[in-house]
């Protein structure tokens, strides 16, 4: 599981007299899982009965509906004149709704509290018209996490969805009658939003293309000055792949780049204030983009021996302090645990591109629109930590952004929302 978290690096040294009082506490904790899958049948039916033509068909007919069964409605509303029964509209809606979660909390009374939950939800709704005998479709997979550590919390989210671009002829559409979408957010509230809160969050700003690199110092002096005069501030970031680029989204993931996968995930190593390659997306590129491309292609790679690569590659572009970083591998943000901590990360990837060549495969082919769902359980692999989701949005901003024509239909904004006395005041910095 994500650390509860995101993407904080753990205790710092300003916590060191919380932990004291922490201490003191009776601690509490709590696992919690919790499935659910749901199932609804709705029908709405619009029709005219001509009691004097029916006769005792009529109670026939209406104890029928009652019961549920609609096929001796839709029968005689095929022959109004002969039947005395028109109908006008028979709609018939089927939902299925999975739901997943599964998290822990630690509390010290009123103290201080972290909690940490996954959650995965999947809704299919087919919705079919009996009398004219044509059928519409959507199905939407989230997959996601929330964290809270104290008054701060972090929340993403990764929604694929698919529906039906208007009515298709028989019961069911296929997969090339549908329209994609990709959502991917990140958002986070701060108590107290401090200058390295603010490094972070325009350093991923940058790297998902909604902050240019030259605007990145106003930007972070924006949300500096913010944090200096609100409390709960909170910041999101969203990327949205609509149906005009998906057809150059899915053969991007379906291609398995490891050089272009490895470049992602090196921009996408999380930002440091204090060390000189880690507070530029370029520099992390050039340091560590070709390591996590050994580490993909070189199964035999441990994630320690990632971490020591990372160490070595470090000294010699001349940052003896990130070099020192690297070595001490039992902090969360070195690359050996990035590795370590967000599991199989070449498994993962490799069921990504799975999911999108089956996808793929079955709009050109016609296929039937259930390939959806095998394809966003594999495709969901992929963004199921933080740091993979991270690096799914630098892969797809560093591809689309290649294509100025491509990259003006990506939806991609940062929002930053505040108190100010009885209001909330929200903000976007850059969006389009």
């Amino acid at each position: 599981m994500p650390t509860p978290s995101c993407e904080k690096s753990g205790l710092e040294t300003e916590t060191a007299a919380l932990l004291e009082k922490i201490a003191k506490q009776k601690a509490q904790f709590a696992v919690d899982f919790d499935y659910s899958r749901t199932r609804s049948e709705d029908a709405l039916i619009e029709a005219t009965f001509d009691e004097t033509h029916l006769g005792d068909d009529f109670n026939v007919l209406h104890r029928a509906m009652l019961g549920g069964d609609f096929e001796r409605v839709l029968e005689s509303g095929s022959s109004a004149e002969a039947t005395g029964v028109t109908l006008h509209r028979f709609l018939q809606q089927d939902t299925v709704k999975t739901r997943k979660s599964w998290g822990v909390a630690l509390d010290f009374g009123d103290l201080f509290s972290v909690r940490g939950k996954a959650r995965s939800y999947v809704r299919e709704t087919m919705r079919r018209d009996l009398r004219l005998d044509r059928s519409r479709f959507s199905f939407t997979a989230l997959e996601g996490y929330a964290g809270k550590w104290g008054r701060d919390s972090c929340e993403w989210k990764t929604t694929l969805s698919a529906k039906s671009r208007g009515w298709t002829p028989g019961a069911a559409p296929g997969a090339d009658a549908l329209d994609y979408s990709l959502h991917l957010l990140m958002q986070y509230e701060e108590g107290r939003l401090t200058g390295r809160d603010a490094g972070r969050f325009v350093d991923l700003g940058v790297i998902w293309g909604i902050v240019t690199a030259g605007g990145a110092r106003a930007a972070r002096d924006r949300l500096e000055r913010i944090g200096e005069a609100h409390s709960d501030v909170e910041v999101s970031f969203h990327l949205k792949f609509r149906k005009s680029t998906f057809a150059v989204l899915l053969p991007l993931l379906g291609a398995h780049d490891a050089r272009g996968i490895g470049i992602a995930l090196g921009r996408a190593v999380p930002w440091l204030a204090d060390e000189p390659g880690r507070d530029t997306p370029l520099v992390r590129q050039l340091l560590y983009g070709s390591l996590w491309r050994q580490y993909l292609e070189d199964a035999s790679l441990s994630a320690e021996d990632l971490g020591g690569a990372a160490s070595e590659a470090a000294r010699r572009a001349g940052h003896a302090g990130l070099a020192g970083f690297e070595r001490r591998s039992k902090h969360w943000w070195t690359l050996g645990r990035l590795a370590e901590k967000n599991g199989d990360t070449r498994g993962r990837w490799r069921e990504l591109a799975r999911g999108a060549r089956r996808l793929n495969e079955a709009i050109a082919g016609g296929g039937p629109h259930t390939e959806v769902r095998e394809a966003a359980r594999l495709m969901s692999r992929g963004w199921e930590h933080a740091f993979h989701m991270r690096a799914l949005g630098v892969y797809l901003t560093e591809a689309f952004r290649a294509h100025p024509h491509l990259w003006a239909s990506v939806n991609r904004s940062l929002r930053v929302e505040y108190r100010q006395g009885e209001e909330r005041v929200v903000l976007n910095l850059s969006s389009t």
